[in-house]
């Protein structure tokens, strides 16, 4: 997504290195880079297994992200306030 919204590949190299990927790319995630020209460095990083998440890792992550879908959804009404009403201006 960074690459398709014009984002410098020099930051999504350092980017990638930094917070790691969950797994490697797939043929087709590849094929739709390189049809966004993406260069020979990002391809490099994105295939170096030193760019891969550690299997512990990846899994915490999973898991946070399960919890998350699994929280109820917030609501801006409080449940000791009643919600506000309009005014009747006759």
């Amino acid at each position: 997504m960074l690459l398709r919204n014009g984002e410098d590949q020099q930051y999504i190299i350092k980017d990638t290195e930094r917070r790691k990927l969950l797994r490697p790319l797939s043929q087709e995630e590849e094929k739709t880079l390189l049809s966004l020209n993406a260069t020979p460095a990002l391809m490099t990083i994105l295939h170096d297994p030193a760019t891969l998440a550690s299997a512990e890792t990846a899994a915490a992550y999973a898991g946070r992200l399960q919890q998350q879908k699994n929280r109820p959804l917030k609501t801006n009404s409080s449940p000791h306030r009643p919600p506000p009403t309009r005014g009747c201006n006759s």
